[in-house]
């Protein structure tokens, strides 16, 4: 993943992962997307029905907010590598 456009292949690598149902796989990339600049943006995973079923979640509103998802479940190898946000 590239720094130009390595947020935007994370954003859509979270949405095809949404439609797969893996939706805390899903839910991490999006968080790692909005935490650096890129063209996704809150509104648009409010709006667009492709993230429907992430909505409903706690991990979404987690992301909404802006605060680090919680891994507990998810195995170690699908975790995500990024720094802690300060």
């Amino acid at each position: 993943v590239d720094a130009v456009d390595g947020a935007d292949h994370l954003a859509s690598l979270g949405l095809t992962l949404a439609l797969l149902g893996e939706h805390d796989r899903a839910l991490q990339r999006l968080d790692s997307a909005l935490a650096v600049p890129s063209s996704l943006t809150r509104a648009e995973l409010m709006m667009d029905p492709a993230y429907s079923s992430l909505r409903m979640l706690e991990g979404f509103q987690s992301v909404m907010a802006g605060g680090e998802l919680s891994l507990t479940g998810v195995d170690a190898g699908s975790a995500r590598r990024t720094a802690p946000r300060s």
